[in-house]
């Protein structure tokens, strides 16, 4: 009977957790154990069959609760990813504003104003390359964060482009001038030995000045 008792605690505190996980009030109802005698009665006649049917629904009632907080964090990532993006876009307007300001004619020199506002909108990059990644791998059903995503990588292309920066992206052999390897992959053949297996961050160049080497992946010779 303590037995029993024990677990239809469980299963109302679980039960009770799961309501209040989906929105719904809940109240705990008291389980209070059976006086002595009846306790008695009920080992001679214990119900085996309750038990199971108690223990399995009590099983059910943890699995759903964690369901129910994965579902609830998914929709917390959305609406972070949301608030994120909306931000971005917030930044991206103003620094359209700034480039519009600060862009003088292609051969006056660059001034502070303007290499700073060159870096903000690289850092604002590489910040939306992380969150295309962390869509691509844990919300892969989020399309409308990733068209958003996708659309903000392509007006800070236009951006740089505008100001005169030129985004590396290449392909073939590696250059140490313009490149630098973080990783490196087996070459499956002797063509492939020092060639670029993949970009990991695009590179940026502005009026032959390299910011940044592009950041590449490496195939060398195993």
């Amino acid at each position: 009977m303590q037995e029993r008792y024990v677990l239809m605690m469980q299963l109302r505190d679980h039960l009770t957790e799961l309501f209040e996980l989906c929105g719904t009030p809940a109240e705990q109802v008291p389980v209070e154990p059976a006086p002595a005698p009846l306790r008695w009665l009920e080992t001679l006649l214990r119900d085996r069959g309750l038990y199971d049917y108690l223990k399995e629904l009590d099983a059910q009632a943890v699995q759903a609760i964690q369901t129910a907080k994965e579902r609830n964090l998914d929709f917390w990532n959305a609406q972070e990813n949301e608030r994120i993006l909306e931000r971005q876009e917030e930044e991206l307007l103003q620094l359209r504003q700034q480039l519009q300001t600060l862009q003088p004619a292609p051969q006056v020199s660059t001034d502070a104003g303007q290499l700073a506002m060159i870096q903000d909108i690289i850092a604002m990059r590489d910040n939306l390359m992380l969150r295309k990644n962390w869509i691509r791998n844990f919300a892969p059903d989020e399309k409308t964060a990733a068209q958003m995503v996708d659309g903000q990588l392509q007006e800070t292309a236009k951006l740089l482009e505008r100001a005169g920066v030129e985004i590396m992206e290449q392909t073939g052999a590696f250059d140490c001038r313009l490149h630098a390897a973080v990783e490196t992959r087996p070459a499956l053949n002797p063509e492939q030995d020092g060639q670029i297996a993949e970009t990991f961050r695009p590179g940026y160049r502005f009026r032959g000045e390299v910011l940044r080497p592009q950041e590449v992946i490496l195939y060398i010779k195993a």
